[in-house]
């Protein structure tokens, strides 16, 4: 690893918004793995998942002199795709088996447990890295060069340093490449054998079988090391430990279907007939090829909202297919809509080479895409126009990414609209009460796409009813003249006028009070606190209501003598980006609740807005703490709905918790009739028929 190398990607990270491209490639790997949000990155040099996020902390070859900012984005997106189809295919407990396997094997032939427990993950690892490497191939082709190229940066990193390391060098080459020389053709067998495993559990089965098959050699291998303890330590270093099992997660697995072509491609001789002999790529016939750079299955929706999400994204039991799909041409926007071709420029591949040959006969074998199993010679990772072709999208696409933080930066919130009058009001009625404000930071951060696809839904459904809404300003009694209404005059209708002034794209203003005392803190019984389920509805709703409503946005808590809101989101604030899951990370559920002021202060700001239709949801668990008892609590909030209604805001309370006949009967005392009593698995759907019910 050279130190220049690391000071220069050090301040890559810094300066570069790689992050963000990264976490909008997360949502498409994902596809509906729900254990892992987010990514993010350090220097750490070890990529990771941890706390539902994957941490990148970058791998120590692909620190070079001659890489630089493109190499670095290029090989990152590689690391998260990796990182994440571990995620998604890998087994815990298959890698727990195997160490115990290998734990006793070893032990029989002499060796402590923990050698046989090194070399087990090592080799299960390896096996395991060339599957998964297969199936990010087979799901997005457009990966391919951009896989090739760190495979073999990782490859050329490789100095063994004694008889056990080289062999497991060798093992690990042959795993990223396809390049078996120095291997027995058994061990090279069951290396294809993996990559094109269906589950971990067939890879599980295939390693048991190499390490039972190879037991003899690794003990002569170690008894020749002269420093055996030294040799595991760095063995050790690189060992990899998976996140998740098969019973935490469904398995996105490959169906194998390139497995016959892998396990049988013909001799090297009639596949490159008309070429070098040397295995060199020469110039010839020229064709399209995948490109790995704007192809991240991703395009922006909507100017105004900022929400980036994954589309055309592959079910599980495709994920092993020749990748034929995932071929697409670029949006409007810039960015592939797919894993395809990306871009009028496409990279241009000698009719000779591994990666173009593939390509024109399916591709049916990935394996063979990542390895240069055409020629006898190992031919470079990519040609020139390969090389350049990804190079220049990986700077496109921080430029582009740079360009678009810069119009999609989020200021935070600012202070409540109360006037003079409206803090006299409040001081009249809560004497001694003092109220404060803050603010989230916003981040940007995007809705997981498990979440962000039930919000489209929803949007499409009320961008419809609204739409309808507007329309109905045609057909009115009074208000200017209608050319269209016209022909019912010698009907005799008087409905042939229309409103004086257009309908607004958005004629209604949404305010979400989110209770965050202590007791959101509980959870719901399913691992989720009220708080992170309240936040993540909100969240949604947040979504669903871009383009179509303004919304504001406040968490609320406090005392006897205190009211604090923290505004996660104002009305006019850019709708670049999830606020709602921003507030997740920097919220936590804190003292009482003292609804009935904070009520107030909503509809204050609520009837200051022109919009036609003012709406006020309160999301809640119970009755409000900060008062001297109930009978005050229930009395303060009724009356503050009361006064909210009268004004003409439509409340929505959703509580998320009514165990018994009298908190059923003390809320419907302060909210009336319209009230969502909802589980978290029912509280969007009992929303929104409640909003449409109301609003139409």
């Amino acid at each position: 690893m050279d130190a220049g190398a690391l000071e220069r990607y050090e301040e890559f990270l810094r300066s570069e918004p790689i992050e963000s491209i990264l976490s909008r490639n997360l949502g498409f790997l994902l596809y509906d793995n729900e254990l892992v949000s987010a990514v993010k990155l350090d220097t750490s040099l070890k990529n990771r998942t941890e706390g539902g996020q994957v941490i990148l902390g970058g791998v120590p070859y692909l620190l070079r002199p001659d890489f630089d900012r493109r190499h670095w984005t290029a090989g990152l997106r590689v690391l998260l795709a990796h990182k994440v189809q571990h995620d998604n295919s890998s087994d815990s407990d298959a890698l727990k088996r195997v160490c115990e396997f290998s734990e006793r094997l070893f032990e029989e032939r002499g060796f402590r447990p923990f050698v046989g427990h090194i070399l087990g993950q090592r080799v299960m690892n390896i096996l395991e890295d060339a599957r998964v490497n297969n199936i990010i191939c087979c799901r997005f082709p457009g990966y391919v060069p951009m896989l090739r190229f760190v495979s073999y940066a990782k490859t050329d990193s490789l100095e063994p340093d004694g008889t056990l390391e080289e062999f497991f060098a060798r093992l690990e080459i042959c795993a990223l490449t396809g390049l078996g020389s120095g291997l027995d053709g058994e061990i090279k067998r069951l290396i294809d054998a993996a990559a094109v495993a269906k589950t971990c559990a067939d890879c599980e089965r295939i390693c048991l079988q190499m390490l039972t098959g190879t037991a003899e050699l690794f003990a002569r291998l170690c008894g020749a090391e002269p420093d055996l303890p030294a040799a595991l330590e760095r063995i050790n270093a690189q060992i990899e430990d998976y996140a998740f099992s098969a019973e935490t997660r469904l398995e996105q697995r490959g169906d194998g279907s390139d497995s016959y072509l892998r396990s049988h491609a013909p001799e090297p001789e009639t596949e490159r007939k008309g070429t070098p002999d040397d295995g060199d790529d020469a110039d010839g016939d020229k064709g399209n090829s995948a490109s790995p750079g704007s192809g991240d299955n991703s395009e922006r929706r909507g100017d105004m909202s900022g929400s980036l999400t994954g589309s055309d994204v592959k079910p599980k039991d495709s994920a092993g297919t020749d990748g034929r799909e995932d071929r697409g041409a670029s949006s409007s926007a810039g960015r592939s809509t797919n894993h395809g071709q990306s871009s009028s420029l496409g990279i241009k591949n000698d009719s000779g080479s591994a990666l173009s040959k593939a390509f024109a006969e399916g591709p049916n074998s990935v394996r063979e895409v990542i390895g240069a199993g055409f020629s006898r010679k190992r031919s470079a990772a990519l040609t020139e126009a390969e090389l350049n072709q990804m190079l220049g999208s990986a700077a496109s696409e921080l430029l582009r990414e740079r360009r678009y933080e810069k119009l999609s930066t989020v200021q935070a919130a600012g202070a409540s609209r109360l006037s003079l009058d409206d803090r006299s009001k409040l001081a009249g009625a809560y004497s001694s009460v003092k109220f404060e404000e803050s603010s989230i930071a916003p981040t940007r951060r995007r809705l997981p796409p498990q979440y962000a696809e039930k919000a489209r839904q929803m949007h499409k459904r009320l961008d419809r009813i609204l739409r309808e809404q507007r329309r109905r300003s045609l057909s009115q009694r009074r208000g200017a003249l209608s050319e269209s209404e016209l022909w019912k005059i010698p009907l005799g209708s008087r409905h042939i006028f229309k409103s004086k002034t257009p309908p607004k794209t958005r004629e209604t203003a949404f305010y979400l009070l989110i209770d965050r005392s202590g007791s959101m803190g509980t959870g719901l019984g399913n691992g989720s606190s009220k708080l992170f389920t309240a936040l993540m509805t909100a969240a949604m709703i947040e979504e669903a209501l871009k383009d179509i409503a303004y919304t504001k946005i406040v968490a609320f808590d406090g005392g006897p003598d205190i009211v604090e809101h923290c505004v996660i989101k104002d009305f006019e604030q850019k709708e670049f980006g999830s606020r709602c899951f921003d507030a997740i990370t920097q919220l936590s559920a804190g003292n009482g609740n003292k609804d009935g002021y904070s009520i107030r202060v909503a509809s204050m700001e609520l009837i200051k807005r022109c919009e036609k239709r003012r709406i006020l949801v309160v999301l809640s668990d119970g009755l409000p703490s900060a008062y001297r008892g109930e009978a005050e609590a229930i009395e303060d909030v009724r009356s503050a709905v009361h006064e909210a209604k009268r004004r003409g805001i439509i409340v929505i309370p959703v509580i998320y918790a009514a165990d018994t006949k009298h908190s059923l009967e003390a809320y419907m005392k302060m909210y009336g009739k319209n009230l969502i009593l909802a589980s978290d698995s029912s509280i969007l759907s009992e929303f929104e028929k409640m909003l449409i019910k109301l609003i139409k």
